[in-house]
């Protein structure tokens, strides 16, 4: 986990807080167990603005949020972009987060909703392969 630390405004919040959010040293800092908990909250607000806006959008009829992309290298940089590309353009204000992983790191991306579409490649024999789409569930996707 990294943090930026923007000193007027951490320490905006601490006084506002009452509490120490970052344990500073000369060459580092980490945060507090304060400083968690108004992390933790502060990305769940961000979630629930995103929220707002993305079902704000929808009854406008506009397709709009975020998707994260897992895939192996082979995939994601010479088979998918034009996908994406052309997805983009259809969908313009949809954020596509691709990350290339190893394959067993997609599987742990699908396994643990952290993505939500998961792309592999399996190989059964030396002259055949086999694309595997491992389809995620959005964390409200009922089961």
């Amino acid at each position: 986990m990294v943090f930026y630390q923007k000193r007027p405004f951490t320490r905006a919040l601490e006084r506002q807080f009452q509490s120490r959010l970052l344990e500073r040293s000369k060459k580092n800092f980490r945060l507090t167990a304060e400083g968690e908990v108004l992390y933790d909250y502060s990305k769940k607000i961000l979630q629930s603005y995103d929220e707002i806006h993305n079902r704000l959008q929808e009854i406008k009829g506009v397709i709009s949020g975020k998707t994260h992309i897992a895939t192996v290298y082979s995939i994601g940089l010479y088979d998918l972009q034009p996908y994406v590309q052309r997805f983009l353009k259809d969908c313009p204000s949809v954020n596509v987060n691709v990350e290339y992983r190893r394959s067993n790191e997609v599987y742990e991306d699908i396994l643990g909703n952290v993505a939500d579409l998961g792309l592999v490649i399996s190989g059964h024999d030396s002259l055949s392969f086999e694309m595997h789409f491992l389809a995620g569930y959005f964390s409200n996707h009922p089961e």
